[in-house]
């Protein structure tokens, strides 16, 4: 079975534009991270910071929002 993952991510987008007035946490503060980060950018959604298990990313900023530890 072949992924599109352009239709994948613009179906995604489309049932997230109900997240615009919340405030919304990525988990993953790695590539994959990233690029929803930006993905949710483009459509207006608003991202307050990111969730990471990685113990050294927490307190720290990535694409300039904050890093918690789910843990703490």
């Amino acid at each position: 079975m072949k992924l599109n993952l352009k239709h994948t991510m613009k179906n995604t987008m489309m049932k997230l534009n109900k997240f615009n007035e919340q405030n919304n946490i990525i988990f993953g503060a790695g590539n994959i991270g990233e690029l929803a980060y930006y993905s949710l950018l483009q459509n207006n959604i608003d991202i307050i910071g990111f969730c990471d298990n990685d113990a050294t990313k927490s307190g720290k900023l990535f694409c300039g929002k904050k890093v918690y530890n789910p843990d703490s």
